[in-house]
């Protein structure tokens, strides 16, 4: 399943902190009268709970994704592996808001008190962090309006058929309804977007591992967000120390400095 909303072009990033700020005030309005700071404060500390937890969480999840995370199948148990790490990251960061934020006495036992810690935070970051993964692995791309189909070239074409013998567990991530002659993709946290002359989907996959995957003479990672299809490079510009290149939809991607020379010497 592969549905469109119309939701303005949703980046993942600004997708989840807005998720987890609005965890924040609702669970500060819920819980307001449990504290005896202003609501002000109140808002303050659910943020940086709510912000908090959920940033740990993406940054294990995407540190863990390129150490063996994809070799996973199941993205749902990836997420939930991800989500106790991140936890248990938290729970010496929760501790300190508890005492020099919250006010709450400093504990005789620290260990004891960041496992306690630890168990109040997992079981309900856990199930918030599925859910808020879910649209996206349900097959939803939240983008104003579909990419415009682009005439197959000859080489594309090539590269379309090859890229059914090449490695099944990347292309088996993809929706059947975009193919398999992809443009480019896009590394946004944990997720890749991947998008091929009739559409694009998001993935629960790493940049890194895709272009491990990918035939090195079908495309090249030019920057640490971007791998490009030879096939439709149209245009490439030096800027300086950086680059530009032209995709034949008419998308411009960076080249980063440190991937330059490289670049130029794979396209030759």
């Amino acid at each position: 399943m592969n549905l469109t909303l119309s939701f303005n072009d949703i980046r993942t990033r600004n997708y989840f902190i807005f998720a987890a700020s609005s965890i924040g005030f609702v669970l500060a309005w819920l819980l307001r009268d449990n504290y005896e700071h202003p609501f002000l404060v109140t808002i303050f500390i659910w943020q940086i709970q709510s912000v908090g937890v959920i940033s740990c969480v993406l940054v294990s999840h995407i540190t863990l994704q390129d150490r063996g995370l994809n070799h996973i199948k199941n993205d749902w148990l990836k997420l939930s592996l991800t989500a106790i790490v991140g936890c248990a990251v938290f729970a010496p960061i929760g501790l300190l808001i508890d005492i020099y934020i919250v006010g709450e006495t400093e504990p005789k036992t620290i260990f004891l008190e960041m496992i306690d810690e630890f168990t109040g935070y997992a079981p309900p970051t856990i199930l918030i962090w599925i859910a808020l993964n879910t649209p996206w692995l349900l097959g939803y791309t939240l983008h104003k309006n579909p990419l415009p189909a682009t005439s197959l070239s000859e080489q594309s074409m090539t590269i379309e058929t090859e890229a059914a013998t090449e490695d099944k567990d990347f292309y088996s991530s993809l929706p059947s309804n975009i193919g398999k002659n992809i443009l480019y993709l896009q590394s946004e946290l944990h997720y890749l977007r991947v998008v091929t002359d009739v559409g694009e989907c998001m993935i629960l996959f790493s940049l890194i591992e895709a272009d491990k995957k990918l035939p090195s003479t079908s495309g090249f990672m030019c920057h640490r967000s971007y791998w490009v299809s030879r096939a439709h490079i149209s245009a490439f510009k030096q800027r300086g120390r950086t680059g530009q290149i032209t995709l034949s939809n008419g998308t411009i991607i960076p080249v980063s400095k440190r991937k330059l020379t490289e670049f130029k010497k794979w396209l030759g």
